[in-house]
């Protein structure tokens, strides 16, 4: 699922040169002179998600999906708050195991969300 390089960055604009020579230096400090001649893998994963998403403004977000508890159950959120503009994601991680995460969201700001997928798996917001 992973793309793989070997020591050839693939993509200055996804993997930054600065960050790689400060990456490459980092492992010299901590593994001695011998780390200099380690390739760096550079990995990348792209994941397509077919969950749904809202945006908007986050109250109008809010409101939308306290409105369509369907809409809540699919992108895993267990309640909204919308007195303390937020949300409750129900998660589950890689293993199984069951989580709440707890997301505050600013008033009048711009949003995103929509069920993130990966090792967790949860309702999940951005501006």
């Amino acid at each position: 699922d992973f793309e793989i390089s070997e020591s050839v960055n693939p993509d200055s604009d996804r993997f930054l040169p600065q960050a790689v020579s400060d990456f490459r230096q980092a492992m010299v400090q901590l593994f001695g002179p011998a780390a200099a001649s380690c390739p760096v893998m550079f990995c990348h994963k792209q994941l397509v998600s077919t969950s749904p998403t809202v945006v908007g403004s986050s109250e109008e977000v809010l409101a939308y999906l306290k409105d369509h508890p369907e809409l809540m159950q699919e992108l895993a959120i267990s309640s909204i708050d919308t007195e303390g503009l937020g949300f409750v994601a129900d998660g589950t991680d890689g293993k199984g195991l069951k989580f709440e995460k707890h997301f505050h969201m600013m008033p009048g700001e711009k949003c995103v969300v929509y069920r993130q997928t990966g090792w967790d798996t949860m309702g999940c917001t951005q501006p």
